[in-house]
């Protein structure tokens, strides 16, 4: 029998319905949920009993907790990220809840199954009171360890997969810790429970691969993934299932498992985005501002650099010199390597939106654009795979060919900035 904890309140049991679902349908294992509970209606714990009716391989209890009680000494402050709320401690109880199990699995509700839980469970943790998985961004993890000074060796991981060495948490008052921990850091702490788990065991926890919490938002997915964890913003529920996204393009997963039970309908008709055009302005935000500002930092520098005199007053020859330097260096990350095509997509619609200069058209070097042949190849498998859609019809065989309209900005010095 595998136990697995998983939090949620009312508004997330639709959520935590298709986890469970998609827990059963990948193992042959008996499963002991034991859910968390900040106020789930009657009506969806009925509906969630439901399950029982299509599997036998599980039990679930549905745990009270009054977390205000529990936590009125936690402080949530306005520097904590806004889904760090009291309830996100929960997971803090786990060990006094339930003292006579020996190991025990945590889960975030947004979390789905595509492969037997019973591989995670049964990671063998040693003399390690806790298994998790290392974060998957790096510059995060490193501002992370410099915001909370750990150990440079060691790497943050996410809260939200928890193997747990329940014993261990008991003996060694554990528990305890983590509350005189937040006292210490609270004006520190971004993230709330994770940094305090992250602070408790500084480089001293048992590394599990990431396919126990994938968290990849756009491009393929690896193969052999255990658990999908959607820890965005934007999650699977808000996106309409028949809709094409270049982010969470594995919403699917969620959908699948969702209609195996009884929320499948509500959860449909109360989509945030049900056509393309709904979703189009957040899927370019949330990649420009969240995953890629530092390539609106650097269209932000062009924007002036093509208005200033010096520019201006350039040949035709000489424009299209600087205008190939810049979108090669914004092209390339800090390891002088191609950005991945998304990069690309928000690249070029952002300067085709954003900025104003006919220069692109009468440049004749542009043709010859001195990206490398793997981009020219990125970018005309871009085009081949936004066909028809006019948003992206900035891409054509040999570069970007964008419409840009003239735009007051002030004038810096080009001498001094290229």
């Amino acid at each position: 029998m595998i136990p697995i904890f998983i939090s949620s309140d009312d508004n997330y049991a639709p959520y935590l319905a298709a986890s469970i679902v998609s827990i059963l349908e990948n193992t042959d294992s008996f499963i002991n949920f034991y859910i968390l509970d900040s106020g789930i209606s009657d009506s969806n714990i009925n509906k969630l009993c439901l399950i029982k009716n299509k599997y036998k391989n599980f039990s679930i209890e549905f745990i009270k907790i009054d977390s205000e009680k529990e936590f009125s000494t936690i402080e949530t402050n306005n520097n904590q990220a806004k889904h760090v709320t009291i309830a996100t401690y929960n997971r803090f109880l786990i060990p006094s809840l339930k003292p006579d199990i020996s190991k025990a699995i945590y889960l975030d509700v947004d979390i789905i199954a595509n492969g037997d839980i019973a591989s995670l469970y049964n990671h063998d943790l040693k003399s390690y009171a806790i298994g998790a998985i290392p974060g998957q961004m790096i510059e995060v993890s490193n501002l992370c360890i410099s915001r909370l000074g750990l150990s440079p060796e060691h790497k943050i991981f996410n809260a939200g997969v928890l193997l747990m060495d329940i014993q261990k948490f008991n003996k060694q008052n554990i528990i305890q810790s983590f509350f005189e921990i937040e006292k210490q850091y609270r004006d520190k702490m971004l993230y709330g429970d994770q940094d305090i788990l992250n602070i408790y065991f500084n480089n001293n926890y048992l590394q599990i691969d990431k396919i126990f919490n994938y968290e990849a938002i756009t491009g393929a997915l690896c193969d052999n993934f255990i658990l999908r964890h959607y820890t965005s913003d934007l999650k699977p529920w808000h996106i309409n299932p028949n809709l094409n996204t270049t982010i969470l393009n594995d919403k699917n997963i969620f959908w699948y498992y969702l209609a195996k039970t009884d929320f499948y309908y509500d959860v449909l008709k109360n989509c945030k985005f049900n056509t393309k055009k709904s979703l189009y302005e957040k899927e370019l935000n949330f990649l420009l501002n969240k995953k890629h500002k530092c390539i609106k930092n650097k269209i932000n520098f062009i924007k002036k650099v093509l208005n200033t005199k010096s520019y201006k007053q350039m040949d035709n020859k000489q424009k299209s010199y600087y205008l190939n330097l810049m979108t090669t260096c914004i092209l390339k990350n800090k390891n002088n390597k191609l950005c991945d095509k998304f990069q690309i997509i928000i690249f070029a619609e952002y300067l085709r939106k954003n900025i104003s200069h006919n220069i692109l058209k009468s440049c004749e070097g542009y043709k010859k654009i001195s990206f490398t042949k793997n981009l020219l190849k990125t970018i005309l498998s871009v085009e081949n795979t936004y066909k028809g859609n006019s948003k992206y019809k900035a891409f054509t065989v040999f570069g970007i060919k964008l419409k840009l309209r003239i735009k007051n900005y002030d004038s810096i010095s080009s001498n001094t900035r290229l």
